[in-house]
């Protein structure tokens, strides 16, 4: 049965035996964790944005009632 050591020394035979795969396979995993955070962190941004955007838009909305209207409310 082969055993964990085992199984570390193969690993680091092959990765010292091909250099250049391993760094360009670490280059290519860091350069993927690092466009995956950058895009989660532009997507929540927009999200943040267009939350305040709509927040805001509540807050510039008036109304405006006709005599009538009030009248007919207030029974005047």
């Amino acid at each position: 049965m082969v055993g964990v050591r085992d199984n570390l020394r193969l690993a680091v035979d092959a990765i010292n035996a091909y250099k250049l795969r391993a760094v360009l396979t670490v280059l290519g995993l860091t350069m993927g964790v690092a466009t995956l955070m950058t895009v989660m962190t532009l997507v929540q941004g927009a999200n943040l944005y267009v939350e305040q955007k709509i927040a805001n838009l509540g807050t510039n909305v008036s109304r405006s009632r006709t005599k009538t209207s009030i009248s007919r409310i207030t029974g005047l």
